[in-house]
């Protein structure tokens, strides 16, 4: 079970990469992407800053403290 929805999030990542990178031969919109994500993968993968857990998931995973400042994003 967890082998095949490892397999499936995979295949949904290459889809929205092979669209993406197809979109971008004319424009490049990393928003369109990130929204592509963020809809098609399970919750908990892809944290935009419009995520409730986004600030905190961000500073844990800052691996040196001296970015961790008000101004982070």
């Amino acid at each position: 079970m967890a082998v095949a929805r490892s397999i499936l999030v995979a295949l949904l990542a290459a889809v929205c990469i092979a669209i993406s990178s197809a979109a971008a031969a004319t424009s490049v919109n990393t928003t369109d992407f990130v929204g592509c994500l963020a809809l098609h993968l399970p919750p908990g993968i892809v944290y935009t800053q419009s995520s409730e857990s986004y600030s905190s998931v961000l500073e844990f995973s800052i691996k040196n403290l001296r970015f961790v400042t008000p101004a982070t994003p």
